[in-house]
């Protein structure tokens, strides 16, 4: 049985506002072209990981599954599964091949996406943010802007501002995988890291989905005004 493994795309659904984060260089976001291409490189890198759904005849075959895969600045990998239908020793197989997978060096912080392993005929439809979780988000809105303020304060001192975007992946645990850093006008990587570690620690509302979901987090602070949008 031959396994398809589709790139995951994260949608425009925006959200306020884990794991899968992994400490980023000193350096600031490299733009958004640059993150398109690491993502990109890390999709490739899955190919790594295939020959750990071949089976042999009498063996039992793996369902497929989701596995997050965030890139440091060095272009290391770090691989683990959020979704896993199938042996034990397969899921083990893809982490392990991804563990010791590389990309070219990025400076700046983490990138990450999702790898997706799907059996012929299964379900490559990408999931949607659920009105429930948007809902439930409006809470965190202040929490998460004073945390993004802080972060303003240590880094970029009280005379600056900035504007930037985190997306990130939701499941069904309130966990914030593979949080990335796709637009920043603060040219500082220790702002960046610093709202990007925000994402990675915020405990997200609990909703009950079939698959990971993305959402983006946009902040403004500073000269740009102390307020949060969400769209």
């Amino acid at each position: 049985k031959k396994y398809l493994l589709f790139p995951t795309v994260l949608l425009a659904a925006c959200a306020t506002g884990g794991s899968g984060g992994s400490k980023g260089s000193s350096a600031p976001f490299q733009g958004q072209a640059a993150v398109q291409k690491r993502q990109t490189e890390i999709q490739d890198a899955a190919k790594s990981s295939m020959d750990c759904m071949k089976t042999k005849p009498g063996e039992t075959a793996g369902k497929g599954g989701i596995f997050v895969a965030v890139a440091d600045a060095a272009g290391k990998l770090k691989v683990e599964a959020i979704k896993w239908d199938g042996p034990e020793a397969m899921k083990q197989c893809i982490v392990d091949a991804g563990n010791k997978a590389t990309v070219t060096p990025l400076p700046g912080p983490a990138v990450g996406t999702l790898w997706e392993f799907i059996p012929p005929g299964g379900d490559n439809s990408p999931a949607k943010t659920p009105e429930e979780f948007k809902t439930k988000m409006q809470p965190l809105a202040e929490t998460m802007q004073a945390q993004v303020v802080e972060c303003g304060k240590s880094t970029l001192g009280v005379d600056f501002g900035a504007t930037i975007d985190v997306s990130y992946f939701v499941y069904n645990n309130g966990q914030a995988y593979a949080p990335t850093v796709i637009s920043s006008d603060a040219k500082d990587g220790g702002f960046d890291s610093c709202v990007q570690n925000v994402i990675a620690t915020t405990k997200f509302p609990v909703v009950t989905v079939d698959k990971p979901f993305g959402a983006t987090a946009h902040f403004k602070i500073g000269v740009y005004g102390d307020t949060q949008r969400t769209q």
